[in-house]
């Protein structure tokens, strides 16, 4: 009986503690994200694309290589400079994390989503706010 519970408590412990780490890891990684948004760094933002990234900036939407994303993404950031970034809804799923933010740039206001699965951004909107 002793073996028992105590192989079910360690079970139980190894579930939270692994769920826990996914949560933190999750976290850090969005932060590490947002930090390069505010930023206007495509470069630190293209670390967490997928290898094909559905990216659709302004008048840009196709499904990209992770290298033609950073480049249209490079393009967006040198003609809008941010200024403000706002995170204003984010979903934590154990499949899928998708956050939603506002961009005040040198030349508007902006609308920003992006999808993150398995640590990587599969993908990105960016839209002109009405």
């Amino acid at each position: 009986m002793k073996l028992s519970l105590f192989s079910f408590l360690l079970i139980c412990y190894t579930f939270i503690y692994s769920s826990s780490v996914d949560t933190s890891y999750n976290n850090q990684l969005k932060d590490n994200i947002f930090i390069a948004i505010k930023k206007g760094s495509s470069k630190s933002l293209a670390r967490y694309f997928n290898e094909n990234v559905e990216l659709l900036i302004l008048d840009k939407e196709d499904i990209y290589s992770k290298a033609q994303a950073e480049l249209i993404l490079k393009d967006f950031f040198i003609k809008n400079k941010i200024l403000k970034f706002k995170l204003i809804y984010k979903s934590q799923r154990k499949k899928a994390n998708y956050s939603i933010g506002e961009l005040t740039t040198s030349m508007g206001n902006f609308r920003i989503y992006f999808l993150l699965k398995k640590g990587k951004i599969y993908q990105l909107r960016i839209e002109k706010k009405i």
